[in-house]
């Protein structure tokens, strides 16, 4: 039945954001990143604040627009919109929490921002419907030509592609080990604004990645995305450190290269 089907989705993705913060600080070496973290000033980049404020924003909007014309609760049920507010916060804490800075002197604080936005909050925005609720923020003349934009099959038939799960596991995967060549792992060290187009990529494709296992828990909901998640993280390995801080993978060089940039 296509409600159970729903239930069972959202409890395997739900199962998938609450094991993902301890599997995530266990692979980013977190032991390092310790309470003195918060005494480093917050970061006040009007840029992320900017995207958080007016994200936040546009989904409660549109959630209260979208309650109030169908019911509170359909379309998008409070569970989800609970999931939003815990995906927004893991982005708030990796983007502009003392976090953001720890970045500059730990190679593990880098990597667990990462993975904070990867792995944490792309499975609870996932969830969370965001696309639903930012559409119903928008003027109705609006929201009906990006209806229209969106079923056109110049837009529609790419997105389909991008969801299937191999084409969005493949787009993932080459994300995430394109940035961790040194050239370009260097370039987002020295460079801000390459710093933060890493971040839109990794975070993107997540979303990418995360609803494509959505798509296969709808239609077979006995599909175990706990797994994938660990395979996820197994397969980047290579890119984080232990708890020492050397990089798993030495021949990779990142770990070093990390503390000669950033320490001098």
């Amino acid at each position: 039945m296509p409600g159970l089907r729903r239930c069972a989705t959202a409890a395997n993705l739900a199962a998938v954001a609450l094991a993902a913060p301890s599997l995530a600080f266990a692979h980013a070496g977190a032991g390092s990143v310790t309470a003195a973290a918060w005494s480093l000033p917050w970061p006040a980049d009007p840029w992320v604040l900017g995207c958080l404020l007016l994200s936040g924003a546009a989904y409660a909007f549109g959630l209260h627009r979208l309650w109030r014309s169908a019911g509170r609760g359909r379309g998008i049920r409070p569970a989800q919109a609970a999931a939003f507010a815990a995906g927004w916060a893991a982005l708030a804490i990796a983007l502009a929490s003392p976090l953001d800075p720890l970045g500059l002197r730990l190679f593990s604080a880098h990597m667990l921002q990462h993975e904070l936005m990867m792995v944490v909050a792309a499975p609870l925005l996932c969830l969370a419907q965001p696309l639903v609720a930012w559409t119903w923020a928008l003027p109705p003349k609006v929201r009906r030509m990006a209806g229209r934009i969106t079923r056109h099959a110049a837009w529609a038939g790419p997105w389909r592609l991008l969801n299937r799960p191999l084409a969005a596991w493949s787009l993932h995967a080459l994300v995430l080990w394109g940035w961790h060549l040194p050239a370009l792992f260097e370039r987002a060290l020295h460079d801000e604004g390459v710093h933060t187009l890493q971040h839109l990529a990794f975070l993107f494709s997540a979303l990418l990645f995360t609803q494509s296992l959505r798509n296969l828990m709808i239609d077979d909901p006995g599909f175990q995305a706990k797994g994938v998640l660990i395979a996820r993280l197994d397969f980047t390995r290579l890119q984080i450190p232990d708890d020492q801080g050397q990089v798993v993978d030495s021949s990779c060089g990142l770990d070093t290269r990390y503390r000669v940039n950033t320490l001098g």
